[in-house]
């Protein structure tokens, strides 16, 4: 029976030091110390993808300095594992890594591209009136949190999708046009989805606005949007 209660002890603390260092990392995230950090609280999406815009931007600023051919990021180990930044603490953990993907490409191009480093006034822009969760609701997996999820992903992937189009065609920059939608109305169109994808695609639109000649942005059978670094 010693032997028992031990091995359950050591169980628990291995437990509880687990869940420590996954807040502790999530608690030392400049992100969520920052004035954006109630986007990022409301949307994994959106955190993902700020992590990923910085990888993105610092390895094709790299490429850009140093005169090197443009690499192919949807096929590196970053964009494959998208991301070893993630904690539990940051909420769901696919919608981080798909927002990891989508800004490591978006944060490459717009560096190889030689654009500014644009990520941080979009996500402030889309944080504006946007209430900071009590840290006991912080990166919430409740029902209203996750319809907001869902509404930002998808107005992110409906704005950049709109942004490329409108780029190649010369058109008038409108990232305020959306009107809310869902992909296959398999989702309720309700205040917390339509808050999320409107500031969704706003985001999205300029990513896809500015880099109109270097994306891949294609609408799925699902009616999902996938969003690629086009290869030369």
């Amino acid at each position: 029976m010693p032997g028992t209660f031990a091995w359950l002890n050591r169980a628990l603390l291995t437990l509880f030091l687990v869940l420590c260092s996954g807040w502790v990392l999530a608690e030392t995230c400049t992100h969520l110390k920052s004035e954006r950090a109630p986007l990022y609280q409301h949307s994994a999406f959106a955190h993902g993808y700020i992590h990923g815009y910085e990888q993105g931007f610092h390895i094709g600023n790299q490429d850009l300095q140093l005169a090197r051919n443009s690499r192919d990021i949807n096929r590196s180990d970053l964009y494959r594992q998208a991301a070893d930044e993630y904690h539990t603490g940051f909420g769901a953990r696919e919608a981080f890594r798909a927002g990891y993907r989508d800004g490591l490409v978006i944060g490459y191009t717009d560096a190889i591209s030689g654009h500014s480093f644009r990520a941080i006034d979009e996500a402030r822009i889309a944080s504006v009136r946007l209430d900071l969760a009590p840290a006991a609701d912080a990166h919430r997996s409740r029902e209203t949190g996750k319809q907001f999820e869902l509404g930002f992903m998808h107005g992110y992937r409906a704005g950049t999708l709109q942004g490329v189009g409108d780029g190649r065609n010369r058109a008038t920059y409108q990232p305020a046009q959306a009107q809310c939608s869902a992909p296959g109305e398999k989702v309720p169109l309700g205040e917390k989805y339509c808050g999320g994808y409107l500031r969704g695609f706003s985001f999205g639109y300029s990513d896809g606005y500015i880099n109109n000649d270097h994306l891949v942005v294609a609408p799925e059978d699902t009616g999902n949007v996938t969003v690629k670094a086009a290869r030369k």
